[in-house]
């Protein structure tokens, strides 16, 4: 009997407010960082390590403009009940468990239908889909002597033979005939060469076999994969012969002939098929696939920049070449395969036996446990960024954060830019990074433009029904078709990135810790601003709280010898997971005392600070950038990063030909609209929304055409504000949050909004105002250029001035 698997709570797309993630099994290896020696034990594997999965929330490829992901059906999903019955170890309290439970339950929404989820892959592919000619040569490499060792071990049948002279042939017959046989006779042929090239790896301890899913549909923990499955498969079986998106290593897609429209299906199905193995496996760096289509086989490999494949080998005339790529791939180790190996799973999956499984990932002399996902932006092509919590294996009581992101080589090294904010309150602190693997290619140039990349290009009606706005680096049908070449932006790097711990804001359960959260971040932009530069990037995510019982603060537990982690310390969980993000007892928050204007921002922290250390403080540097650029640098709207739900109104109606420079207070404006996503979220959540505030939701925050000017409309006036607000708050101990939201709306009416005109909005009716586009929909003028550093403090303190009296006043 497989080792009983674990398997990852999800909290859904990036954004949104995560909940807890429960781990599964498998160990890894990397390359050149050896993970802890695998005790032996038999070779039969357990089910695959599965991520949390998605829904509506596609990330864009190139683009740093992000869609809306923030649908309420894309949010955390809590997997305590994971799939095919395994048992997992618990990561968090039953208390916190059910709390992510209920919240997702809450916000979720229904599944894509299939012509949606085409909609949303032609968007993340973008065109980014190629044929190269020495893919396999480049990637199914494998040692010669060994290569022929496991063609000599290939034992013939009567679909694949060797003859006398060493050539190899394959019976084709049955590869044009009906769709089953077709899959079975593949499938054969595939295991075939798979018994003799097989070798065992920590994620791959027993071989599987590859055999046709007959229509079987794949469980997993999201539904928008759970409709669907390749023809071919290869991983575990659970519970009545199932199988799981955690436990898949391989598949491959079979069509009846090589119809340039049936080479386009298998495509389109192969990337459908990875993005729900990438959502899965969040430990996945690329994927192989095979697409047969008559007597025609194509390899294809999967990676967060792009999608390549291999000319057409005929299996036909061209056997040799076939079998021997085939060879080569599965004999692949784990890093080559596809696997982060610096993830694995404890107990080893070698093992035979029922323990409950930990997913476990070392970075440099620290080993941990996954806890939870705090952030999963679920896509096929971007940057696929996830954040995990994690808890330290022989130091329990410390816990951080890491951060995984498929970043454009173009763009700096995420703690290259914290490592300037080193000892800076309000800001997250980068405590080790690694940037190895890169989906660049040896051989560029040789890269062209599949014969069907055409069907991988969205349409604008695909980016309508995507959610997604913003400039497009295309935007062509079928019928006007430009080939792309292949760029160097399209490359992307891979940066792991350990930062102290936080949790994502949907936790926070009272308006007078959730204030203090806020203001702390506050301060955290501040001091970005104060050093010249904007995050361009500020959202309900990136804003991260502490726990209520932050254990020996400071750099005390990370400068601990690390002799004591070692893997098998003792057990695999705790007996009772602690609840650090329980915050119902707001008892841990020290009283403030009310602080004089402060004449300046070291001032202010020094004596902000002195009793208890900021709450709150920002994570994703990713965008940060100097404030101060000239024309050359802000064009094409290449000022339009971050969240469409969280920018700022002057930033969504920027054009190609007007853009804006992002200043400090697009920075700012993005935590008011934080504030009231979490409002509106709350509610949801404990009381649900009535019609009128749902459509409200959704037009101030989902729909990146109506965004800007619902978010105007809230300036320019100011009760419609407290008409979109009260209902939120009725019965609730959150009063006080309609008058921090009123004056935080004044604060940006004075300094961006306020235009000096004599017109009367608060006299206008809904329908008028919604008519008057130049009031609504015209860009705000940015910051003067000379403001002082000093100066610009004065503004944000008066800002954070309001959230201090409100904190004051509920304290």
């Amino acid at each position: 009997m497989p080792p009983k698997r674990v398997r990852t709570k999800i909290l859904d797309e990036a954004i949104i407010d995560p909940p807890p993630a429960k781990l599964a099994k498998h160990t890894p290896s990397e390359k050149d960082n050896a993970v802890a020696p695998q005790p032996a034990g038999g070779e039969k594997t357990s089910g695959r390590p599965c991520t949390p999965p998605s829904t509506h929330s596609s990330a864009i490829k190139d683009t740093p403009y992000r869609q809306s992901s923030f649908h309420p059906c894309s949010v955390p999903k809590h997997l305590s009940h994971s799939s095919q019955g395994r048992s997992m170890v618990e990561t968090l309290s039953t208390a916190a468990s059910h709390e992510a439970e209920r919240r997702h339950l809450s916000l979720s929404g229904p599944n894509r239908t299939c012509s949606e989820m085409r909609q949303v892959l032609r968007v993340e592919i973008d065109g980014a889909m190629y044929e190269y000619p020495i893919l396999c040569d480049e990637f199914l490499h494998a040692d010669q002597p060994h290569l022929e060792r496991v063609l000599d071990n290939i034992v013939g049948d009567e679909l694949l033979w060797r003859q006398a002279d060493g050539r190899w042939i394959i019976d084709t017959g049955n590869f044009t005939s009906e769709t089953h046989r077709m899959h079975r006779w593949f499938a054969n042929l595939l295991e075939t060469i798979v018994q003799a090239a097989f070798q065992p790896s920590k994620f791959r301890p027993s071989r599987q076999t590859i055999a046709p899913s007959l229509e079987a549909r794949l469980s997993g923990d999201h539904k928008d994969d759970t409709l669907t499955s390749p023809d071919i498969v290869q991983g575990v079986r659970g519970q009545n012969d199932t199988r799981h998106w955690g436990d898949l290593e391989f598949f491959a897609e079979c069509k009846i002939t090589h119809h340039r429209v049936h080479f386009k299906d298998a495509l389109m199905q192969i990337a459908r098929y990875s993005r729900a193995l990438f959502t899965h496996q969040i430990y996945r760096r690329h994927i192989y696939s095979i697409a047969l289509c008559g007597t025609q086989a194509t390899f294809v490999r999967i990676s967060r920049g792009h999608i390549i494949h291999s000319p057409a080998i005929d299996l036909t005339t061209n056997a040799e070449q076939f079998v021997r790529a085939v060879a080569g791939l599965f004999t692949l180790d784990d890093y080559d395969f596809g696997y982060n190996t610096l993830f694995y799973y404890w107990p080893p999956l070698a093992l035979e036996d029922n323990t409950d499984r930990q997913l476990r990932v070392q970075t440099g002399k620290w080993r941990w446990v996954v806890v939870e996902i705090l952030c999963h932006r679920m896509c096929l092509i971007g940057r696929a960024t996830v954040v995990l919590l994690l808890r330290r294996v022989g130091r329990p009581w410390h816990y951080a954060v890491l951060k995984l992101i498929w970043r454009p080589a173009t763009r700096t090294d995420e703690s290259d830019s914290l490592e300037e904010f080193r000892g800076c309150p309000g800001v997250c602190q980068c405590r080790w990074s690694h940037c190895r693997d890169s989906t660049r290619v040896s051989r560029p140039e040789l890269l062209r433009p599949s014969r069907v990349q055409n069907y991988f290009i969205p349409t604008k009606e695909d980016e309508k029904e995507a959610r997604i706005s913003g400039p497009r680096r295309t935007s062509n049908t079928s019928v006007d078709f430009h080939p792309q070449i292949y760029r160097d932006r399209d490359i992307r790097e891979y940066s792991m990135i350990l930062m102290d711990e936080g949790v994502g804001l949907w936790r926070v359960k009272h308006l007078v810790h959730l204030l203090r959260v806020l203001r702390d971040g506050i301060v955290g932009c501040a001091i970005i601003t104060s050093r010249g530069k904007v995050h361009r990037d500020i959202s309900v995510g990136n804003i991260l709280c502490e726990p209520h019982d932050p254990a020996n603060p400071g750099n005390e537990l990370w400068d601990e010898p690390s002799s004591p982690d070692q893997d098998d310390d003792g057990g695999s969980s705790l007996d009772d997971p602690p609840d650090r993000y329980d915050f119902t007892d707001t008892s841990f928050l020290v009283p403030e005392e009310c602080i004089p204007m402060a004449s300046s921002l070291d001032v202010y922290v020094a004596q902000r600070y002195a009793n208890q250390g900021p709450l709150g403080r920002l994570f994703d540097f990713e965008f940060t950038i100097l404030e101060a650029r000239d024309e050359n640098q802000v064009r094409s709207c290449a000022d339009r990063t971050g969240t469409v739900a969280f920018m700022s109104a002057r930033i969504l109606l920027a054009t190609e030909e007007k853009p804006v420079v992002h200043d400090f207070l697009d920075d700012i404006e993005s935590f008011f609209w934080v504030f009231l996503w979490l409002v509106f979220t709350r509610a949801k959540t404990f009381s649900g929304l009535s019609d009128a505030a749902e459509r409200n939701f959704n037009q101030i925050f989902l729909d990146p055409e109506a965004s800007p000017p619902w978010k105007n409309l809230l300036f320019v006036q100011p009760k419609h504000l407290m008409e979109t607000f009260k209902p939120l708050l009725t019965g609730t101990s959150w009063d006080l949050a309609q008058a921090v939201a009123y004056k935080f709306r004044g604060f940006l009416w004075k300094y961006r909004y306020n235009t000096s005109t004599t017109t009367d909005y608060d006299r206008m009716s809904l329908g008028e105002l919604m008519a008057e586009s130049d009031a609504l929909l015209k860009p705000r003028p940015g910051v003067p250029q000379n403001l002082s550093q000093e100066e610009k403090w004065e503004i944000i303190r008066e800002l954070i001035a309001i959230f201090d009296s409100a904190i004051l006043e509920l304290q």
